[in-house]
C-alpha cells in the first residue's frame, strides 16, 4: 500500500500571513514553519527560471528531515522543447542537493492544456522521461483527452505517476 502525503502547492504567498502563517512570521522562515504541519511542498519558481543548487540547500536546512520538495520541472520540457538542450543539465544539477538529503520527493512535469492525447504528444512524453527519467516522475495534464485506461497503461510502462487529471484546469 503507498502513503499518503499531505503538501501544498508553494509556500510563498502574503494572503497566508495571519491565516496560515503567523501575522508577525519573516518571510524567510515561511518554509520552515509550514514544513512542521505538512509532508511536502512544491516548488513552482523552477517551473518559471533555474533555480540555484543553493537556493534548494536553503530550503533542505529549513525542513525536517523526513520533509520532500515536489519540483515542477521548468516549463523547456513541457512547453517550449526548443530550449531543453540549454536547462537540461542545469536544471538536473540543480537538484543534487534535494537528491543528497533524500528530500526530492519527485519532478513534477506540468503540461499545458492545449497538449492533448496524440501520436505526437506521447512521443513528447517519451522524450521527457528519456531526458528526465533519472527522477521520479510525476506528470500533470489539463486535458480531458488524457483520461483514459490505455493512457494509465502508457504511463505505467514508462514508469510515470499522473496526478491532477481531475483538475479543476482539466477541461475538453
Amino acid at each position: 500500500m503507498g502513503v499518503l502525503k499531505v503538501g501544498t502547492a508553494g509556500y510563498k504567498y502574503e494572503d497566508w500571513v495571519g491565516r496560515v502563517y503567523p501575522a508577525n512570521l519573516r518571510e524567510r522562515d515561511f518554509l520552515p514553519y509550514l514544513s512542521q504541519f505538512v509532508d511536502c511542498v512544491e516548488i513552482n519558481a523552477s517551473f518559471y527560471s533555474l533555480l540555484s543548487p543553493y537556493t534548494y540547500k536553503s530550503m533542505v536546512r529549513k525542513t525536517r528531515d523526513d520533509f520532500e520538495f515536489i519540483v515542477k520541472a521548468h516549463k523547456a520540457f513541457s512547453h517550449e522543447p526548443d530550449k531543453v538542450s540549454e536547462v537540461l543539465q542545469p536544471f538536473k544539477e540543480s537538484l543534487q542537493p534535494l537528491i543528497d538529503a533524500g528530500k526530492l520527493g519527485c519532478v513534477l512535469v506540468q503540461f499545458p492544456q492545449r497538449f492533448h492525447n496524440t501520436p505526437e504528444n506521447r512521443d513528447h512524453l517519451q522524450k521527457v522521461v528519456d531526458w528526465l527519467g533519472d527522477f521520479p516522475l510525476v506528470v500533470e495534464f489539463r486535458h480531458i483527452s488524457w483520461v483514459r485506461e490505455s493512457v494509465f497503461e502508457f504511463l505505467k510502462q514508462l514508469g510515470v505517476a499522473s496526478f491532477a487529471l481531475m483538475n479543476q484546469n482539466c477541461r475538453a
